[in-house]
């Protein structure tokens, strides 16, 4: 199901919250009236809400608002490592993850050079939608076309 289209030159125009608008709208819809149902096995009303949003992580940086480099300062939409803390750091350091209220304070800054936020996330006006917890990675980009090629070299 194609839930909208854009031509990529109109984020230049219109900004990601006007060209998201319909669908934002259209969730919190479903959230709030729900589905009513009459059918032989069921009767009632069914809710939805949005669970994760999927894309490669540079389609996630761009309709999040962070920066759309990787070789920015800092360049992760889940985390706060400088890049070139990142180039040699194998493990997750839990105090650098990003959270609502880090995301705030990055936001009020306003400098993404410092904090990896360029502007605000549309997606923040669905309710009950975080990008922090509710976190979706393309398992495709991330795995398949990422890092496992590295590993599979190393097996024999």
């Amino acid at each position: 199901m194609i839930a909208g289209l854009y031509h990529s030159r109109d984020k230049s125009e219109f900004g990601y919250k006007r060209i998201f608008r319909p669908i934002i709208d259209e969730i919190n819809a479903l959230q709030r009236d729900g589905i009513e149902f009459n059918l032989p096995d069921y009767s009632g009303k069914i809710y939805f809400e949005l669970g994760a949003i999927l894309s490669d992580n540079l389609g996630c940086n761009k309709i999040f608002g962070f920066v759309e480099s990787f070789r920015s300062n800092y360049p992760c939409r889940i985390c706060k490592i400088h890049q070139q803390a990142m180039q040699s750091e194998l493990y997750e350091m839990a105090n650098l993850l990003r959270t609502d209220d880090i995301y705030a304070k990055d936001l009020q800054l306003g400098n993404a050079s410092l904090t990896g936020v360029k502007e605000e996330c549309p997606w923040l006006e669905v309710h009950q939608f975080s990008m922090f917890e509710q976190l979706g990675v393309d398992v495709l980009h991330d795995l398949n076309e990422g890092v496992l090629k590295y590993v599979m070299c190393t097996l024999q």
